[in-house]
């Protein structure tokens, strides 16, 4: 935990005010606080500046003023702008507007309150050094990064009492002193309170990979039951300590949750990545658990919301988050040139079709036509446009299958996927991740037979068969129904997943032909415009494809 604490640099003007979150790094014991930018809300409060005229208005209101007092309200105006958004949804919603602007609106919001966080909790911090500050601070915004708790706090607010930082500063005090009981924070507390989600993103931050993050998740279960039954159990005794701080685990607590793991970890609802393992101790439980709350006392400690937004032409992704949307390749020779070979493939198909087909496409995954829409412009029933779609979709996935040849490889990849992973499992590669969900729905008896067979001991077949008391044949059997199911449930995963992609495909490629369009005709374009234009984009994109 950081022991000291640098001051806080203020922002410089009211957009990173509106787009920017404290992220800490740790120099030899200090911690260095830098603002760090969301820069999808930049570029949506770019976009609010330019084309809505309310906001723009008050922009220039607020780069006119030079007396501070007058600046300051003019900036609250601002912020009450989305504040009216988030809460009402106010203004009414134009037509260039993105489809989540209120959950934009919300995200400017938690940015705009993180300097009421640092500030509210270096004030406990000063009274009280039971706990470093940043667990304080960690503690404020969660209050300001779940939408119903700071949507509670400000619908309290009185514009007219205070400024917005003034009154977010005293709530978030008194809520952290309040509710949390700022003396009961201890490093175990925060093992105890964060969510499986939150210790699962924490721990691939710091850098852990499976199996350990399961194993790690799954002890912290049952260590937290256990600790939680013990300490609870000497609650009178525990409220004659000095600020009611919460109890240490001791060796005790440690033993009997590891007996407990071992116990669970062979249960047929159990991780994969635990069954395979080993019985641990008491010893390396504390170890797993202190590993825990270090990555949890690092984990960024903004809530960072995750958002896609596409509207006009402009993107409102956040480069710098990791594993949203799609997944890359994960850069292998191999992966790389069958991605570059299904691109190809599939610019193939497109140009090979019929002009109405291409016309179509463009139409319903590009401007963004439903059936019915797409059925009533060129006058044929909405069911013949339904097959008309699946017919040529149909023929891309044809391509697609032809590149990869799941039915060819799959068999190849289950047997030494077992004896590869049935000891070290690995969730880095999507097919990774699918067999492990598929070795979940196998009955116990194929589960136990493959444990047997691929896990550490790696028994010979006879062996086996005589340790289940069964024939060798018997054996065979229920190994090849165990690796066929496997290879099922891939297939099924690879065809959802060829299905998903080639979604994505047409849609991203269709959009870029009508933005393209667009731009060579040097004009704009949204939904529900007159149908003349549309027509001129329509044309321009069949021109490109010719």
């Amino acid at each position: 935990m950081y022991s000291h604490l640098t001051p806080l640099i203020p922002r410089r003007n009211l957009v990173d005010k509106l787009s920017t979150y404290i992220a800490l790094e740790n120099q030899n014991g200090y911690v260095r606080i830098r603002w760090k930018i969301y820069p999808h809300l930049k570029r949506n409060l770019e976009l609010y500046a330019n084309r809505h005229e309310d906001y723009a208005a008050l922009c220039r209101q607020s780069g006119a003023e030079e007396r501070f007092t007058a600046l300051w309200r003019a900036e609250e105006r601002l912020v009450q702008f989305w504040m009216g958004m988030a809460l009402n949804g106010e203004p009414p919603q134009q037509t260039w507007e993105p489809r989540q602007r209120r959950e934009l609106a919300w995200q400017h919001l938690m940015a705009y309150a993180e300097t009421s966080c640092y500030h509210a909790a270096k004030k406990i911090w000063d009274k009280d050094r039971d706990a470093s500050w940043e667990e304080y601070l960690n503690y404020a915004q969660n209050l300001i990064y779940e939408v119903s708790k700071l949507k509670s706090i400000l619908l309290d607010y009185d514009s007219s009492q205070s400024s917005l930082d003034t009154y977010l500063e005293i709530v978030l005090n008194n809520r952290i002193k309040n509710e949390a009981k700022a003396s009961l924070f201890s490093r175990w507390r925060l093992l105890c309170v964060k969510s499986k989600k939150e210790l699962e993103e924490a721990l691939a931050r710091a850098s852990h990979r499976e199996p350990e993050i399961s194993r790690f998740v799954f002890a912290r279960k049952y260590f937290v039951e256990v600790y939680e039954m013990n300490k609870r159990q000497d609650s009178n005794q525990r409220k004659k300590m000095r600020g009611s701080r919460v109890a240490e685990p001791d060796r005790q607590d440690f033993e009997e949750a590891a007996r407990l793991y071992n116990t669970k970890r062979l249960h047929t609802s159990s991780p994969h990545e635990v069954v395979v393992g080993s019985d641990i101790t008491g010893v390396e439980l504390q170890d797993w658990m202190e590993l825990c709350i270090a990555a949890l006392q690092n984990y960024p400690k903004s809530a960072k919301p995750r958002l896609s937004i596409e509207e006009s032409g402009y993107n409102l992704v956040d480069e710098n988050w990791e594993d949203w949307g799609v997944r890359e390749a994960d850069g292998s020779e191999e992966s790389g040139e069958l991605a570059q070979a299904a691109e190809k493939a599939l610019r193939e198909q497109v140009l090979a079709l019929k002009t109405d087909q291409q016309e179509m496409l463009i139409l319903y995954y590009g401007v963004g036509l439903n059936q019915k829409e797409l059925a009533a412009r060129i006058g044929i029933g909405q069911a013949a446009i339904s097959r008309r779609l699946n017919t040529v979709k149909s023929k891309f996935i044809q391509a697609l299958a032809g590149l990869s040849k799941p039915a060819e490889r799959v068999p190849q990849y289950v047997k030494p996927w077992l004896q590869r992973h049935y000891r070290a499992p690995d969730r880095s590669d999507l097919m990774e991740a699918a067999l492990v969900e598929a070795h979940k729905n196998l009955d116990e008896q194929k589960q136990e037979v493959l444990r047997l067979r691929y896990g550490q001991q790696q028994l010979e077949p006879k062996t086996i068969a005589s340790q289940l008391g069964i024939s060798e044949q018997e054996l065979e059997l229920r190994l090849s129904k165990a690796e066929y199911q496997l290879e099922q449930a891939l297939l099924k995963t690879i065809q959802r997943w060829t299905t998903e992609y080639l979604q994505l495909w047409l849609a991203n490629f269709s959009k870029s032909l009508v933005k393209s369009a667009c731009e060579h005709l040097k004009i704009s374009w949204v939904a529900g415009e007159e149908p003349e234009k549309l027509d001129k984009v329509l044309q321009q994109c069949l021109t490109f494809l010719q």
